[in-house]
């Protein structure tokens, strides 16, 4: 396994890996099918679960990844998949990117894709989440003279509300669970 990927990244990835190994344990599964949506142009997931087929879907994809049969270019609020086509759907740092009046549809879309289930991770706001993240903006613009992507987009969309999110996932009836990650004072 690869613990070259930044902290962050590695502790999403190995967790969600973990999640899904456990369901395979489990219930005596060696191969599953596994969406990862908004996987950018790399392929980390892979990394963690080299032994089952994985698809990724974005929003943006590179044009040297369109020919990659890995890659699938859609929207993940309207998705050209069957219903529970995958096992697990995984959406790490992609839920923050998905505008409030949307986000319901995700859920959906992730849910109906899905036949075992799905894992989203996402900073979820509080005041010192998005200090943190202003603070490492900052950083960034003195670094580099412009504001970093996706953080200027979490300011702009604003951070989800995980209550908000819980109360979706309720009203849905997507059996949940909830479990935190990481310290911002690290």
């Amino acid at each position: 396994m690869n613990k070259s990927l930044p902290f962050d990244q590695y502790q999403r990835y190995m967790n969600a890996a973990e999640i899904i190994r456990l369901y395979k344990n489990k219930n005596e599964v060696d191969q599953i099918r596994v969406l990862e949506v908004g996987a950018n142009e790399h392929k980390n997931l892979e990394l963690f679960l080299p032994n089952d087929r994985i698809i990724y879907l974005d929003i943006e994809i590179p044009e040297s990844l369109l020919s990659d049969p890995a890659y699938v270019q859609g929207d993940a609020t309207d998705m050209n998949f069957a219903d529970a086509e995958f096992d697990f759907v995984v959406a790490l740092d992609v839920y923050e990117h998905i505008p409030s009046e949307t986000k319901e549809k995700f859920i959906n879309e992730l849910n109906r894709v899905s036949k075992c289930g799905f894992i989203i991770s996402a900073p979820f706001y509080s005041e010192k989440v998005q200090e943190a993240e202003a603070r490492v903006n900052t950083y960034y613009r003195i670094l580099y003279g412009e504001d970093y992507r996706w953080l200027k987009e979490h300011e702009d969309i604003g951070l989800p509300s995980l209550v908000e999110t819980e109360n979706i996932l309720i009203k849905r009836n997507i059996h949940h669970f909830i479990f935190g990650h990481g310290a911002l004072d690290i």
